[in-house]
């Protein structure tokens, strides 16, 4: 597995709640074509899609990568439990079957180990704060 370097990007919005970032159409990959070449040229690989007010990051929480369902191996910083966390099916993200084979198989593989598989939001302060772990 090989790392690539992320940039954070809340405007434009890839999906908003409500809308249709859950169906695969093209109108959902067109606003980010120009915020993925501003990062290419600035050296990132991908976006880290957030979604939630930039004025206050507190609120801000990560939806995908690019066109891809994101996926958290960290120890969970309020429960301090080793947590796998992906975003939930809400509407903003595709309900993917290699996110769905992944939970399958983190269920039944991590789980047993004492692991959780959570589906839920992922805001950028604990990811912030997990990186100094």
């Amino acid at each position: 597995m090989k790392a690539i370097s992320l940039e954070a990007c809340s405007s434009p919005v890839r999906a908003w709640p409500g809308g249709v970032g859950d169906k695969k159409v093209g109108g959902n990959y067109a606003p980010t074509i120009v915020a993925q070449e501003t990062a290419g040229s600035r050296g990132f690989q991908q976006i880290l899609w957030l979604l939630g007010d930039p004025e206050v990051p507190e609120q801000q929480y990560i939806t995908e990568v690019g066109t891809m369902n994101l996926f958290v191996a960290w120890i969970n910083p309020e429960t301090k439990h080793k947590e796998l966390v992906t975003a939930p099916l809400d509407g903003t993200i595709l309900p993917g079957i290699t996110r769905d084979s992944i939970i399958d198989l983190a269920k039944e593989r991590l789980v047993p180990k004492g692991w959780q598989v959570s589906e839920r939001r992922v805001y950028m302060t604990e990811l912030k704060e997990a990186s100094k772990q």
